[in-house]
């Protein structure tokens, strides 16, 4: 491996770290709570997705997958009840929900448009786990 090629990737590696970073601070500032789950967030998704847009999908379903890690750890600290039911639960709701963030990534070379189709499939794809999660487990 090349050392242009290592820095490359290094550098990917600390953008990855420091936007899923970024997003969890902002899923810890919850305006508003329901009782038994569910809350609206100052846009933590938004940095997950904004990476995934200058680096593509890969890079942003990384981000995605480590930001659901510590969005669980974040609830089973935070709310006054266990978000675990299932073990297939926790991965279908965490990891691969909050990495569904990354499809935004799908329209990374393109204008402001489609990038913007990118940010709502993206949307919707997580809602559409969580609501399958719910179906199933809740």
């Amino acid at each position: 491996m090349n050392k242009s090629k290592q820095n490359f990737e290094t550098k990917i590696l600390a953008e990855i770290i420091v936007f899923a970073a970024l997003s969890a601070v902002l899923y810890i500032i919850r305006p508003f709570s329901l009782p038994y789950g569910g809350s609206i967030t100052l846009g933590s998704m938004v940095p997950v997705m904004w990476l995934s847009l200058r680096r593509g999908v890969r890079v942003g379903f990384i981000a995605g997958a480590i930001f659901g890690l510590v969005a669980l750890l974040i609830d089973v600290m935070l709310l006054p009840y266990s978000p675990i039911t299932n073990p297939v639960q926790v991965v279908l709701e965490y990891p691969i929900a909050f990495g569904a963030l990354g499809l935004a990534g799908i329209f990374h070379k393109s204008s402001t448009a489609p990038a913007m189709v990118g940010v709502g499939i993206s949307i919707l794809a997580k809602f559409f786990l969580h609501f399958i999660a719910g179906i199933i487990f809740w």
